[in-house]
């Protein structure tokens, strides 16, 4: 069985709580140890691709400063990957987004993605794509999906 499509869904690090940041939710940025989480995750995510013997493809990430930089801490470890920083994603915007860029990518050819987001959204995306169920999602967290002809499965959940 081969996998067609593969899909890395990658919740942001840790961020200044909404009830403290006085900016605008899209400004509010990592803290420091959201940053150092961010930097281990991409070495993790490195490893685990490499042992696929696979070519991430496309990094996306929303707008939100926190997404963001949680992707460019990522892309450190996996330099040869492209990123695209998208609007369709960023938070409340419902799983909507993630689905038509899901949908997008595959379109284009790309074969294994990996996208950095936001919860509740991101537990939506599982859930349309896999069934309901309830994740403990944790920041800076992330889950592995395999598209093997039409039907999804849950690989790995870090």
């Amino acid at each position: 069985m081969s996998v067609i499509f593969r899909l890395i869904l990658i919740r942001h690090a840790h961020a200044y709580e909404r009830t403290i940041w006085e900016g605008s939710d899209l400004e509010r940025p990592l803290i420091p140890k959201g940053e150092k989480i961010a930097k281990k995750l991409g070495k993790k995510l490195a490893k685990a691709i490499s042992q696929k013997k696979e070519k991430l493809n496309v990094l996306y990430a929303s707008e939100a400063v926190r997404s963001y930089n949680t992707a460019k801490k990522i892309l450190k470890s996996l330099p040869d990957v492209s990123f695209i920083k998208t609007a369709s994603i960023n938070p409340e915007m419902g799983t909507k987004g993630y689905l038509d860029l899901i949908a997008e990518s595959q379109q284009e050819g790309n074969m294994f993605i990996a996208i950095v987001g936001h919860e509740n959204d991101l537990s939506g995306v599982v859930e349309h794509l896999c069934g309901a169920c309830k994740i403990r999602w944790k920041k800076g967290g992330y889950m592995i999906l395999d598209k093997i002809h039409d039907e999804w499965y849950l690989e790995v959940m870090r």
